[in-house]
């Protein structure tokens, strides 16, 4: 006996209860958008030092070390929410910027442009987001931050599924 995929049944619950449900339709409309799936769509930035370290963040909100970077906005492009997301955390533009690849998370409600960075010359001026800076070996971040430092020091090509 096949099973049917939860995520499945659950659209189809969705479909069928909206279907015959006794509302008006600008109602469904709204429920439908609500019940919907939502995606984030991210952008981080891999900048290394001489000695081959990761430049890294620290976050005021969660307190973890993080990669530049952060949401894309509605309308805008991969490329142009790097660099706003780049001056914006780091107060200096990308003298090189360059996507290597995109990558999913475990979840696969996220989707991530990954970018190889160079900054233009100058000191970092962190935004209140972040608290301090630092270089530091790829292999002291998280999970999640270590695959996508892999994938842009050494792109392999398509899509990878990130670590939750």
């Amino acid at each position: 006996m096949q099973t049917v995929p939860r995520h499945k049944a659950w659209h189809a619950l969705q479909v069928y209860t909206i279907r015959f449900l006794p509302l008006p339709l600008r109602v469904k409309e709204r429920l439908v958008w609500l019940l919907s799936p939502r995606y984030r769509l991210g952008v981080h930035a891999v900048v290394t030092d001489a000695a081959g370290r990761v430049l890294t963040l620290h976050s005021s909100y969660s307190g973890r070390w993080q990669l530049p970077g952060g949401t894309v906005d509605f309308g805008e492009s991969f490329d142009t929410a790097m660099r706003r997301e780049g001056f914006e955390e780091l107060g200096l533009a990308f003298a090189a910027l360059e996507r290597v690849g995109t990558c999913s998370d475990a979840t696969g409600r996220q989707l991530h442009a990954i970018y190889r960075a160079v900054l233009m010359p100058g000191s970092i001026q962190l935004s209140v987001e972040h608290r301090r800076w630092r270089f530091q070996q790829a292999s002291k971040l998280s999970p999640f931050y270590r695959a996508i430092v892999c994938q842009a020091l050494d792109p392999t090509g398509g899509e990878v599924r990130l670590p939750g």
